[in-house]
């Protein structure tokens, strides 16, 4: 395999086609389309007019597209909350639904490609079955990386993009590790990543946070507090991200959403109008979320740990 041939998967219902699109229009500017492999995991909400409009655009982009719906029989048994769909759990399937693929990078539908994703796709991952960034824990999550035996908190990573080593992952069996847990240990916060933490604890590569620049690298982001002081790293990240990631609470991360209070999100905007699905307004724009937006966001956060 070429190293200069790269895998890209990522996965969404019908709900996040849009932003599937937005995220590959900014891949293909700031990385290049040439030699990009999209491995579009979907369930089937997907349409075929859904599927053929995001084909169209990859191949203008100069990508190939490679539509894949995993069966019932191999999402049998994760757990599912209203929360997060099975369609979280399609990136542990990556191992077994490309048996011919070596390594790939997965990301999520709510992140954007800044620049050339070459020097994190040749990465030596010898005897490593991933690579990620360590995840910001906020304080009502605390506990999660002891409740599953992990030594420290700087031992748990975010499971938004992971440079997944599948060769070494299938010589593991690291997805039949993954199905053998106890499930209903994960049914609830953060199932996918909790057990993908589980599996690979203690074996997993680090990544400069500039590859996963999650919402508290970012000064004026609502959770740039979680972190009581910013290293150097995760200052670098927060001013030149490579992966930039808007995860965190939902209306006030997501760039599509009214409220939302994220620097870049006038960036997401740009991508997302060169794409088939140009947004027309931002949701949840109603007469409460204009009155919410105006309340200062310190004192939204004092009633929420108030509660």
């Amino acid at each position: 395999m070429s190293r200069d041939a790269i895998h890209i998967a990522c996965a969404a219902d019908r709900n996040y086609v849009p932003h599937i699109a937005t995220l590959l229009q900014s891949l293909a500017i700031n990385h290049g389309g040439e030699g990009v492999t999209v491995h579009f995991l979907h369930d089937a909400t997907v349409d075929a007019e859904q599927l053929a409009k995001l084909r169209a655009q990859v191949e203008t982009l100069g990508m190939q597209l490679v539509c894949h719906l995993p069966t019932e029989a191999q999402l049998a048994g994760l757990p599912i909350t209203e929360r997060y769909p099975q369609v979280v759990w399609f990136r542990v399937l990556l191992p077994e639904l490309l048996p011919d693929v070596e390594r790939i990078l997965y990301v999520d539908a709510d992140t954007l490609v800044l620049q050339s994703l070459l020097p994190l796709w040749q990465l030596d991952l010898t005897g490593m079955p991933l690579a990620a960034v360590q995840d910001v824990i906020s304080p009502a999550h605390a506990h999660v990386p002891a409740d599953i035996g992990l030594s420290s908190a700087e031992d748990y990573f975010n499971s938004g993009v992971l440079l997944m080593n599948l060769k070494e992952m299938r010589a593991s069996d690291f997805y039949g590790r993954m199905k053998a847990l106890d499930r209903k240990r994960f049914a609830a916060g953060f199932p996918d990543q909790i057990a993908l933490n589980t599996v690979a604890e203690g074996k997993w590569l680090r990544l400069h946070p500039k590859w996963n620049c999650m919402t508290p690298f970012i000064e004026g982001t609502e959770r740039f507090s979680d972190l009581q002081s910013h290293n150097v790293q995760q200052r670098l990240a927060g001013a030149s991200p490579c992966i930039l990631h808007f995860e965190g609470y939902w209306q006030r991360a997501k760039p599509w959403q009214y409220r939302c209070d994220h620097p870049y999100q006038w960036l997401y905007l740009h991508y997302r109008n060169l794409t088939p699905w140009p947004l027309q307004q931002l949701e949840g724009r109603n007469l409460k979320n204009i009155i919410v937006k105006q309340i200062p966001r310190s004192f939204l956060d004092f009633v929420a740990r108030w509660r």
